[in-house]
């Protein structure tokens, strides 16, 4: 019975130190997967695969009734607002500019007017929806042509941004980075915990920091996403 017992806590053992390796081990793999596979083309061009999910969503409302379109509305403001995000940040992830560029200012500001075009044309869905969708959908298709070509002073024409309204981009950094600041008090916090509840449940010493290490991952992945959890990473060296 005690043999039994003891090789149940091996195979626990086991799954724990997995998982919190597994935990400990992937965020790294994923940010070194997406910048260096292919040159970091995956990570450069992930922006397009936001706006072709986007487009999808907006034929998708444009088809159904309008009794039937709340869903497909639903997520696409779930998108549009990842697609907002991208937008303002397309300076540094297209890799064509350094950090104290003096191109970045201009670009920065050219996003922040195409993220104000974006709002406004998604304001309109609720005016005249069968004439929005299919805007939107061209939009969405003018500004990931663009950046794939490079152009991210020029994701719009002017006369598309003739009355647009620029995002606030201190605003928005702001709410980002104190999803950060959540993020990384969630993580010390698992941290804390964890270590103070390894003695009460007898994990081997060799495994704690492993644990540790899992929970902390984890519990900043429950508050703020994966995607910002990955975006911290960038902070270590080897951009």
């Amino acid at each position: 019975m005690l043999k039994e017992n003891d090789q149940s806590l091996v195979g626990l053992d086991f799954l724990m130190a997995t998982a919190a390796a597994a935990a400990c081990v992937l965020p790294p793999f994923f940010w070194v997967f997406t910048r260096k596979l292919a040159r970091g083309a995956h990570y450069r061009y992930h922006l397009n695969l936001i706006y072709a999910r986007a487009v999808v969503l907006c034929a998708t409302a444009a088809e159904k009734p309008a009794e039937r379109r709340s869903q497909p509305l639903k997520e696409l403001d779930y998108v549009c607002r990842e697609v907002e995000q991208r937008i303002l940040q397309a300076h540094r992830t297209i890799g064509t500019m350094r950090r104290r560029s003096p191109r970045r200012l201009q670009a920065r500001h050219h996003g922040a007017l195409v993220a104000g075009a974006l709002r406004t044309q998604l304001a309109r869905l609720d005016v005249e929806p069968e004439k929005a969708l299919p805007e939107l959908a061209a939009m969405l298709l003018a500004i990931s042509e663009r950046y794939a070509a490079g152009r991210v002073g020029a994701l719009l024409s002017e006369e598309a941004l003739f009355d647009a309204t620029p995002v606030s981009t201190t605003r928005t950094t702001l709410g980002e980075s104190l999803r950060v600041v959540l993020a990384i008090l969630a993580a010390m916090g698992a941290a804390v915990a964890a270590s103070a509840a390894m003695p009460a449940l007898q994990v081997p010493e060799d495994l704690r920091p492993w644990m540790v290490l899992g929970c902390a991952a984890l519990a900043a992945i429950l508050v703020a996403g994966w995607h910002r959890v990955a975006r911290i990473l960038e902070v270590f060296p080897g951009k």
